[in-house]
This record gives structure tokens, C-alpha cells and sequence, in this order.
């Protein structure tokens, strides 16, 4: 059984191929269309957070690569 690749601190555009990846293996596997929730969380009162930002840019990045998709 191969080892799954953990990936601390991803990209942008790293997340946005693991999502794209991600719902490629439930169409396979389950047979429905996947809808992909690209979520993060900031501290209260922050405007902009790091992580943040880089789910927001991998959302972007991942509509262009899979727009058939429901991300």
C-alpha cells in the first residue's frame, strides 16, 4: 500500500491541486459530482491572515485548473 504525501504548509497552489485530486477520487469512488468547500478561519478582529489569504488564492487557482467543477 503506497504511503500517502503530507504536505505541512502547502501552496496555494498545492491546495488547489489536492482539492481538484480530491474530487476526482469521489467521483471515481462514490459516483456523485463532489461539491468542494474551501474553508479557513482568521482571528477575531484580524482583517487578513496568512492562511487565509492562501485558501482564497487557492480557490482561484483551483476554479482555473477544474472549472467543471463545484468548488
Amino acid at each position: 500500500m503506497p504511503m500517502a504525501l503530507f504536505i505541512p504548509n502547502p501552496t496555494d497552489k498545492e491546495l488547489a491541486e489536492i482539492a481538484i485530486a480530491t474530487a476526482h477520487t469521489t467521483r471515481a469512488i462514490a459516483g456523485f459530482e463532489p461539491r468542494l468547500p474551501c474553508l479557513a478561519s482568521r482571528p477575531k478582529g484580524v482583517q487578513s491572515h496568512e492562511m487565509v489569504d492562501k485558501v482564497v488564492s487557492a480557490t482561484k487557482i483551483a476554479r482555473a485548473m477544474a472549472p467543471d467543477l463545484m468548488i
